[in-house]
């Protein structure tokens, strides 16, 4: 769900699903999801983290150990697979647990349609557990979209548990308004290659269907008549 506020408001909502996956253990999900090898639905290690195909647990603990985080005694990774080979993940996010099984850092990692990523680590100071009640907050570093300039902040918001997810997303700008709420909420289902295939063919063209709403949102926004702001990377 994506809703602009302000003067110029536009809303839409669509389905879509996400594979969740332990990084731990990819290799050993080979017989319910194609790991590292083209496929209708495959997941690539390269897709994230330093994208060379190197180790991802090793690319979270340098993203936790930049704000002084302990390392996490697991990670699972919430992100779109592959299909046929493609994929555009505007959004992943990387669960971090201590050896209590509690989440205590969330590593958002976003991608703009410019071919730019950056990582927002959520986490409290004192590394206590991130609750669904807790609201974290970033300074926007990344250019999205071109509506918005790269100023303000976001704050992030995750209800986790073993049967669903709730992710909210609010983005407010310098003014310290609120002009953009997003969220990501599902249940889970067991991995398997019976159920990656009825997803499949619900929505066989998914990974266009991403990039291409993404572009149709973008183009009503202009009808509207909404501000064009320069990507100030060019």
């Amino acid at each position: 769900m994506h809703q602009r506020l302000g003067a110029k408001r536009h809303g839409f909502r669509h389905q879509t699903y996400y594979i969740h996956l332990p990084i731990e253990d990819l290799d050993a999900l080979s017989d319910h999801i194609a790991i590292e090898h083209f496929a209708g639905i495959s997941f690539y290690r390269q897709d994230h983290g330093y994208k060379d195909g190197s180790s991802l647990r090793q690319w979270a603990h340098d993203r936790l150990a930049e704000f002084d985080l302990a390392p996490p005694e697991n990670i699972s990774l919430l992100t779109m697979p592959r299909l046929f080979g493609y994929v555009f993940n505007p959004i992943s996010l990387w669960f971090c647990y201590n050896d209590q099984s509690q989440l205590y850092a969330v590593l958002c990692e976003v991608n703009n349609t410019f071919g730019k990523t950056h990582t927002y680590v959520c986490c409290h100071d004192d590394q206590r557990e991130i609750t669904a009640t807790c609201w974290l907050q970033n300074p926007k570093r990344l250019y999205v979209s071109p509506f918005y300039q790269v100023e303000g902040h976001y704050d992030f918001r995750f209800n986790i548990d073993q049967h669903q997810c709730q992710i909210d997303i609010r983005y407010y700008d310098k003014e310290q308004q609120a002009a953009l709420l997003t969220s990501l909420s599902g249940d889970f289902m067991p991995l398997s290659r019976k159920s990656l295939r009825k997803l499949f063919w619900q929505s066989p063209l998914f990974s266009l269907k991403v990039i291409a709403l993404i572009h149709y949102q973008a183009f009503r926004l202009f009808l509207k008549g909404v501000k064009y702001q320069k990507n100030p990377d060019g």
